[in-house]
């Protein structure tokens, strides 16, 4: 049986030691050495790796919106030195989080709704820190795992959010906004963290991250420079807040327009039929998304990561700037390697989740839906914290995606061609997400809850920095760099994500699909001749 106990150990951070079950109970090992707990920090103002994040006091619309579930990433080290090195890089990992803490104390706070629905932080009732949880599977009596180069061989899968997540990926079960863990395997390490994404989109997650990995590089390097000046945290500074006051526009006509509630990712749909827009209301709500779950169960599907090599994602671009009556009709038309992959994961994964022995409803959408950072678009700092993301639906007659009529040159460009278009929405669709009434914000509709069949939804996370975070050289035997970025298994149940970018330039997607549709995709000789399986 393994059980958790909490250490204090200093402001902004928490230990909670697990311990086998052969094993005592014991406070935690001291380094007289390296353990750099008592070390003063500071921040070069030149290093422009430490982003200078903005935090506020407030949700804005765009938080209020997102689906109550959390989310998390798993970073994978290799060291052979983790037995002897472990206490060191654990007490480096936890005085690092405790400068994170206390430059935003914020994110030790907890999130709740109040008496008129709205999201609001409220100080924590337990330790002021963001809890960071240390499991030691090198010790005697601990849980078995397998060793780091055994996994490794295996495509790093088998990494379970039970062993390694300090919060299950899914329906949220606390109000904490973030927690961390650091798991000691023999020969490596994983530093698994869980976002609330009520407050953090993909790359507020990656902001926190880095400025961590930073601290930690620094601590290593025993640097005392000038403070970055502090920036004042107020109610109402939030810009996304102050925009949307800001922006002109009259909800009442802004709600009969459903392309803006497309963009926010919400269905405006009434039973699969689109209502004339004279007649258009509010949309259908559903239950909270604990009693009617957001995606179907995740026994049920199967989660398989792929990766395309640099060489074949310059392919699928040339292929997909080929020209067609789209291109020829628009002027300095740029289709982007993403826009390509999306169009191929589209047309292959469409065709192995409609079985061709059935009746497939050829003359049917299949609606293709692209999460898009809309922060520059908004003229919003990239170091936000805070949800600041957007969807780009497109639609095509399943036939012409199954059968080839529309070529992938064609996809390309009718994703590329509505993304376009919709950037532009952006600044309407925040005025108008800013003003759903609260009684409807716990339980609003999703455009796609359907996430096995023709609908498809994809997220990006290749342009985030992951591979290019250094940690500093006690962390791994690569300098203090990652080998793989993983998503705890059964995360988002039916998405479809593109990781963050190797520095090799190699793109890894993970897809999840019923057995027998991953089965089909796997036999799928056309997919296989631009996408390898790697587990």
């Amino acid at each position: 049986m393994v059980e958790q106990k909490v250490y204090p150990l200093g402001e902004g951070s928490v230990y909670y030691k697990t311990i086998g079950e052969n094993h005592a109970e014991t406070p935690p090992r001291q380094h007289e050495r390296n353990d750099v707990t008592n070390l003063q920090l500071t921040i070069p103002l030149s290093l422009s790796a430490s982003p200078t994040l903005d935090t506020y006091t407030r949700f804005s619309p765009l938080d209020e919106i997102m689906p109550p579930i959390y989310y998390g990433v798993i970073l994978a080290f290799e060291s052979q030195s983790t037995d002897t090195n472990s206490d060191y890089v654990f007490s480096i990992l936890r005085t690092g989080l405790s400068k994170v803490a206390e430059r935003y104390p914020i994110l030790t706070s907890e999130f709740a709704r109040d008496a008129s629905n709205h999201l609001v932080l409220e100080q924590s009732t337990s330790l002021n820190e963001i809890p960071l949880v240390l499991k030691d599977l090198t010790e005697p009596g601990s849980e078995p795992i397998r060793a780091y180069q055994e996994l490794k061989k295996s495509g790093m899968t088998g990494v379970g959010a039970n062993i390694l997540a300090p919060i299950v990926a899914g329906i949220e079960t606390t109000s904490k906004l973030m927690s961390a863990q650091v798991t000691f395997i023999p020969g490596g390490m994983f530093l698994s963290m869980s976002f609330t994404h009520l407050l953090f989109d993909s790359h507020s997650g990656a902001s926190i991250i880095r400025l961590w990995a930073t601290l930690c590089r620094e601590l290593q390097q025993n640097v005392t420079v000038a403070r970055i000046r502090e920036k004042g945290v107020k109610p109402g500074d939030n810009p996304v807040i102050a925009l949307a006051k800001r922006l002109r526009g009259n909800y009442e006509e802004l709600k009969g327009r459903p392309e803006l509630w497309e963009v926010l990712g919400l269905d405006w749909r009434k039973s699969g039929s689109t209502p004339p827009e004279a007649s258009f209301t509010m949309p259908l709500f559903i239950p909270a998304a604990a009693s009617s779950p957001l995606s179907p169960d995740s026994s049920q599907l199967i989660s398989t990561i792929f990766s395309f090599s640099r060489s074949a994602l310059a392919s699928l671009k040339i292929i997909a700037t080929a020209p067609t009556s789209i291109s020829s009709n628009v002027e300095d038309f740029q289709i982007s390697t993403h826009d390509a992959l999306v169009a191929f994961l589209w047309r292959h994964i469409l065709r192995a989740r409609l079985d061709p022995h059935d009746k497939v409803p050829y003359d049917r959408e299949s609606m293709l839906a692209v999460a898009v950072n809309g922060r520059k678009e908004l003229s919003i700092s990239e170091c936000h914290i805070g949800n600041v993301i957007f969807e780009s639906p497109s639609s095509h007659p399943i036939r012409d995606v199954l059968s080839g009529e529309a070529s992938l040159a064609q996809l390309a460009q009718t994703i590329r061609l509505n993304l376009n278009k919709n950037k532009k929405l952006f600044p309407e669709a925040l005025v108008c997400a800013s003003s759903i009434p609260s009684q409807a914000l716990s339980s609003l509709r999703y455009l796609i809850d359907d996430f096995v069949s023709q609908d498809i939804l994809t997220t990006s996370w290749v342009a985030l920095p992951y591979y290019s975070m250094e940690w500093g050289p006690a962390f791994s035997d690569n300098g203090g760099y990652i080998d793989f970025f993983r998503w705890p298994e059964g995360q988002f149940p039916g998405s479809n994500c593109i990781l963050p970018r190797k520095m090799n330039g190699d793109v890894e997607v993970v897809l999840n699909m019923k057995e027998e549709q991953m089965r089909r995709l796997i036999a799928d000789k056309k997919f296989l001749e631009m996408a390898s399986l790697v587990a």
